[in-house]
């Protein structure tokens, strides 16, 4: 008998190998994804003793009727009836800024189970606290790398139980980045938790534009292997690659397409042939008496308009945001640009990108480096965001020379088929529905394969690769990284660590796992992901005593005014 039972155990064993698991293909894949899946789920629930899913009889869109006739005392917008009539249907919108998309999803969702994603977390931060405060919908996760933090100096009382919840998929309404959900794609080991809950959800992809063409290669392969499963999707942007479309009409995807273009024209261009930094005494003079918002396309493009603006000596606000702040300092500078776009005072507020789709802000004047089409259009969005232009001048100066960069932070190619389509506008309203349409011919696939041949050929090799995935060839935590194209490094400046030196020392003592996670947090909002060639040689390891081997220190000087500052080092750091 003990011999038989030592027989079966072997064989069983041997099943368990991956060479002999059920992949895409079988005749029992989606059966098997979906059952491995629900046993995930549930397993993982029962462990953290969370419910698998809660009030699973909430209606999204009850909340944001009541939201809009009673709180608002309005009517229902067109792009929001559309998609409420449309909720067993895949969608594309295609919607100016400030049209209504976040309660038109939110009526499509229904009383569905959703996933609601965004490029930035702190885009999903104020959507997440926007739902529950004002349309008063609570049965919602926010998931990404540090939301817990954001709920916590937030002051939700329960934000630890919502971060649980998020974690295990348990809410209606799941606000999330999509390095937390579309890395199933490569079919990393445990990747049917996600896939399987997906298979009975929509999903909403919002600003797919503002993605690489590696990632939204694979958030469209995700697309189509949701479909498969008979889950849902809709995406919605203020401005659509053509591509992307092609790409989920050659797949046999239906979709409805439908298109919703402001009828106010909010913005008039002046296409200024020089380098914005030759132009600072108009942006100082303009600044005198209005909100003006200033975008470079790069931290140290920023950096050296802000020095000249300053110079000036100037007895108003000047304020700089980029990505080389502490988390603390960010959160903070965030909330300081959106209070300030609400208030009458002048000033300037110069920014990298990272206000193209991040914030709701509403400013009188944009200067700013061209971009790519897409990034500028998205740029356009931070002024005159819901006013009817009503100026004798131009509200938008887009600086076409000596441009910071390009060919590393925008693709060479795109740069010179936008500054080709953008030049005729000088002097001229440019409506919602032109800047629809060129995006759509400048990444249309007879275009790319002419004059983009390089954003073409990324995007194709990145499907080539999710077509031949080797189910279980992946872990999550390196799909994770690749999906955030991390070559990024997590460090803490050599001030806020010499500042906080007793919260390194408490992890020597503290033997509680959930004083120590608070203690990792608060370090944690001290630190910055920074590019490795940019820290390259200006760091060093902390101390082996504290067990952080993924953190260094930075040997730069840093202030909550400047952030980062570039070249000068630490002296004398032991």
């Amino acid at each position: 008998m003990g011999t038989n039972i030592e027989i079966l155990d072997m064989w069983y064993l041997d099943q368990l190998q991956d060479k002999n698991r059920i992949r895409e293909g079988d005749k029992n894949y989606r059966l098997y994804v979906l059952l491995k899946g629900f046993l995930h789920r549930l397993d993982h629930s029962a462990s953290a003793h969370i419910d698998t899913e809660i009030n699973k009889g909430e209606n999204a869109s009850f909340y944001v009727v009541d939201y809009i006739e009673n709180k608002l005392n309005g009517e229902l917008r067109d792009v929001q009836l559309f998609t409420s009539s449309k909720k067993d249907e895949n969608l594309i919108l295609v919607a100016s800024t400030g049209i209504g998309k976040t309660e038109a999803s939110l009526m499509w969702v229904g009383e569905d189970k959703a996933f609601f994603t965004l490029p930035l977390r702190v885009t999903l931060n104020s959507l997440y606290s926007r739902v529950r405060e004002e349309i008063g919908y609570e049965n919602l996760g926010l998931l990404h790398s540090t939301s817990l933090d954001y709920l916590e100096s937030s002051g939700y009382e329960d934000s630890l139980q919502i971060y649980n919840n998020s974690k295990q998929l348990s809410n209606k309404i799941n606000f999330t980045t999509v390095d937390q959900i579309f890395p199933f794609t490569f079919k990393y080991k445990g990747y049917e938790k996600i896939y399987s809950s997906l298979s009975y959800s929509k999903i909403i992809i919002d600003e797919i534009q503002a993605y690489s063409p590696i990632i939204a290669a694979s958030i469209l392969k995700g697309i189509e292997m949701i479909y498969g499963l008979g889950g849902r999707f809709l995406i919605m942007t203020a401005t659509l690659p053509r591509i992307y479309k092609e790409y989920l009409q050659d797949r046999g995807i239906t979709f409805e397409q439908k298109i919703f273009p402001s009828d106010m024209n909010r913005h008039k261009l002046s296409i200024v042939d020089c380098s914005i930094l030759d132009d600072i005494d108009r942006i100082v003079e303009k600044g005198k008496t209005n909100k003006v918002l200033v975008i470079a396309n790069t931290v140290n493009r920023a950096f050296d308009i802000y020095n000249a603006i300053r110079h000036n000596n100037l007895d108003m606000p000047v304020k700089l945001l980029h990505s080389m702040f502490i988390q603390r300092d960010r959160r903070k500078l965030e909330q300081q640009i959106e209070e300030f776009a609400k208030g009458d005072e002048p000033g300037i507020w110069v920014t990298t990108q990272i206000v193209e789709a991040s914030l709701d802000v509403d400013f009188d004047y944009l200067y700013t480096e061209l971009s790519s089409l897409d990034s500028l259009f998205q740029r356009l969005g931070r002024c005159y965001r819901r006013r009817e232009f009503n100026l004798k001048e131009p509200n938008i100066y887009v600086y076409t020379e000596e441009l910071s960069g390009i060919g590393t932070i925008y693709n060479s190619e795109i740069f010179e088929l936008s500054k080709a389509y953008i030049e005729g506008y000088d002097n001229k309203l440019i409506t919602e529905e032109e800047k629809m349409a060129m995006v759509d011919e400048l990444y249309s696939t007879e275009n790319l394969e002419l004059n983009g041949k390089g954003f073409i050929k990324e995007f194709k090799d990145a499907l080539r690769v999710l077509d031949t995935i080797i189910d279980y060839d992946f872990r999550k935590r390196e799909v994770q990284d690749m999906f955030r194209e991390i070559n990024n490094v997590k460090v803490i400046p050599y001030r806020e660590y010499s500042n906080n030196i007793s919260l390194f020392e408490k992890l020597k003592t503290v033997d509680d796992k959930s004083e120590r996670l608070t203690i990792y947090r608060q370090i944690n909002d001290l630190t910055i992901d920074m590019p490795v060639y940019r820290a390259r040689n200006n760091i060093s390891n902390v101390p082996r005593q504290y067990k952080l081997e993924n953190l260094y220190i930075l040997n730069l000087k840093y202030n909550s005014n400047d952030g980062i500052l570039w070249g000068e080092r630490i002296s004398n750091l032991i």
